[in-house]
């Protein structure tokens, strides 16, 4: 048999009872509940919750069942579960990461969607990053503009150094998120704290891998991609505060 229904097989044969059974003990119902929400079935799932003993938000691993849910794109599962009385800011044991940005660092929009929906915090913080930031660090744009179009001012957001999103897309993204975030309407000459535009940090970071690469005996294939990433950017930012002076 396939190992990856036999959960499911025993879920099945639990639920013909009243009750759960004695042999299933709390620690063989949290392995379940996180099955379930691996594999998003939600009709087990229903079945299942009115028999279970432990509680919704137990953790394994460090997450919830929720956690499982969200970064493995079951909108449906994660519903329920939220329903349920599941905790919709639950963080990580280690980083502190919610559903959200789990959803958001995995690349799941239909989830980030349906967790905002039902009053997600689009300011959450894990590992010093926010979602719409985790969505520029992996390079996510659906979820970045997911994100933007459920808050629109969270685009013109400074941290405490004075970085806009804009300035951290053009130093720790790519092209795509650069170009999501001019779409929808970021200063492109927003300053940080210190004087400098997202052009001017790209302008340094590039020029400091370009006299790196000069610098080493080995030129790795990541070294020319990211290189070539920062000269994209530099030009894309150029001609846009170009375009906008003049308009």
């Amino acid at each position: 048999m396939n190992k990856k229904f036999i959960p499911l097989f025993l879920v099945a044969i639990a639920l013909t009872a009243q009750a759960l059974p004695a042999a299933y003990t709390p620690e063989r119902q949290l392995g379940m509940l996180h099955v379930l929400a691996k594999l998003g079935h939600t009709q087990s799932l229903e079945r299942f919750l009115p028999h279970c003993t432990i509680h919704i938000d137990t953790k394994q691993h460090g997450y919830t069942a929720l956690h499982f849910a969200a970064s493995n794109g079951h909108v449906e599962f994660l519903r329920k579960l939220i329903a349920y009385g599941a905790d919709i800011e639950a963080k990580n044991d280690q980083f502190g990461t919610t559903p959200l940005l789990l959803a958001v660092a995995l690349n799941q929009p239909a989830c980030v969607q349906e967790l905002l929906k039902l009053g997600a915090n689009d300011a959450a913080i894990a590992e010093e990053l926010c979602p719409l930031q985790m969505a520029i660090q992996a390079g996510n744009s659906d979820c970045m503009k997911i994100l933007i179009n459920h808050n629109p001012a969270i685009i013109h957001k400074k941290d405490n150094l004075g970085l806009t999103p804009l300035h951290y897309a053009a130093t720790s993204g790519t092209l795509a998120c650069v170009e999501v975030l001019i779409e929808h309407a970021a200063d492109v000459h927003a300053r940080t704290n210190n004087g400098k535009t997202a052009l001017d940090l790209v302008r340094t970071i590039g020029l400091t891998k370009i006299m790196m690469a000069q610098l080493s005996e080995e030129v790795t294939r990541d070294d020319l991609i990211e290189t070539n990433n920062c000269l994209m950017i530099y030009e894309y930012l150029k001609n846009k505060m170009a375009e906008q002076s003049h308009e």
